[in-house]
């Protein structure tokens, strides 16, 4: 129950700071803006793609390191990785990249007037963007960073490791999120609401899923 009054603060207070103050979004990407560029180099973007499939090879090796560590439930082990793997793809794929981006159609920073773009900025949440591909609202980069926590389901009956993995997904979807938004893929909000959209279905996993289930494997 406390997951839950603390998911709803965080999206609360994200959708009131980012609609008050949608400025906000542009103060943060103009500290990564100078001599009418952003930071773009091959090591940023390498950084940035190395950030990007490190959560999902880290999620398939873990997933099987699970499966072979439960050999004697297998088919029960098998059946809770592949409900996850599935609401990691939902949310990486279809809520963030097919999804969001073809609603909201918000511009990527690079491409708005402020920045030396032809497009107009609009605010987060604000369905009236000018971009038809390549998109900004949200962040699918920081998504599989902070999708990662979905790994914690596996070890419900071990609090450290379930805390671990939650750390450690957002170090991965924070730092993510941050070279996007220095290479001016992203504004700061696309990155916030990806994570929140990441938590927000790790908890609702874990709170439907069979926690004896879970408990007894």
């Amino acid at each position: 129950m406390k997951e839950f009054f603390l998911l709803a603060f965080f999206w609360s207070s994200c959708a009131l700071v980012f609609t008050i103050f949608p400025s906000l979004d542009i103060y943060v990407s103009t500290l990564f803006y100078s001599f009418n560029s952003f930071h773009t180099n091959d090591l940023l973007n390498g950084i940035s793609e190395f950030l990007f499939i490190f959560p999902m090879l880290t999620f398939g090796l873990l997933s099987l390191s699970f499966l072979i560590s439960k050999s004697d439930h297998y088919k029960k082990a098998l059946k809770l990785v592949l409900s996850c793997a599935a609401v990691y793809v939902f949310c990486c794929l279809f809520v963030s990249h097919i999804g969001m981006k073809a609603v909201f159609h918000r511009p990527r920073p690079e491409n708005i007037l402020q920045f030396g773009g032809k497009m107009h900025f609009i605010k987060a949440f604000q369905i009236k963007g000018e971009c038809l591909k390549k998109c900004s609202f949200v962040s699918t980069h920081a998504m599989t960073g902070y999708a990662f926590s979905l790994i914690s389901a596996f070890y419900y009956n071990i609090r450290k490791l379930r805390n671990r993995v939650i750390i450690a997904s957002f170090i991965i979807g924070t730092a993510c999120g941050i070279t996007r938004i220095m290479l001016g893929k992203h504004f700061l909000s696309d990155v916030v609401v990806a994570g929140l959209i990441a938590y927000t279905a790790t908890f609702m996993f874990t709170t439907f899923t069979d926690k004896k289930f879970i408990t007894r494997l």
